[in-house]
């Protein structure tokens, strides 16, 4: 009897071992995904650096999706989340893809086994793009939109509806979740 509940305790050290490992792996892609959009936005297209950060985080990302066939991180207005563990702190919110994607209304972004390097390049030059241009030129979700990802999907909130009387701002509604892509 005793032997298995030594046994289960090692069953549950090595889950933890594993889902630390996961959550590790995370934080170093969302960290790679960081390094690929700064450089994007001060080097040219061209440059060694872009082209190499640009790999670095596809090879990252499908190494993981490789192991846990799916990433998938919540965005709040503080920090990228995994499995509800921050992984990415949104420190200075202005220059933040982070909290652009808060601002714009993305609240999950999943990416899916089988994502091929157009859809990540796709992917950072959206992000690139709506880190560069003002909040008024730029709105992400619909720049995801038109990506037409077959990989990657994300959830976003409904900003403004309408009404009888008009729009409504989105003080005045709950959020209403707007999911596009493959998952439920």
């Amino acid at each position: 009897m005793a032997d298995s509940a030594n046994v289960m305790t090692t069953l549950e050290v090595e889950e933890e071992k594993v889902e630390a490992l996961e959550l590790d792996t995370a934080e170093k892609l969302l960290l790679s995904l960081s390094r690929a959009i700064t450089n994007m936005r001060f080097y040219l297209p061209n440059s060694p650096l872009v082209r190499s950060s640009k790999i670095e985080f596809y090879e990252e990302m499908t190494d993981f999706l490789k192991r846990w066939d799916k990433m998938s991180f919540e965005v709040t207005d503080e920090a990228l989340t995994y499995k509800g563990n921050p992984v990415y702190q949104i420190d200075e919110k202005a220059n933040s893809f982070a909290f652009i994607f808060y601002r714009d209304g993305v609240r999950r972004i999943t990416f899916h086994e089988g994502l091929s390097s157009e859809e990540v390049n796709t992917f950072l030059d959206i992000i690139c793009e709506a880190v560069k241009s003002s909040e008024e030129e730029a709105d992400i979700v619909s720049l995801l939109w038109s990506g037409n990802f077959i990989n990657i999907d994300y959830v976003a909130i409904q900003a403004f509806i309408e009404s009888e009387g008009g729009v409504q701002g989105l003080e005045e509604v709950e959020e209403t979740l707007v999911h596009v892509g493959n998952e439920p």
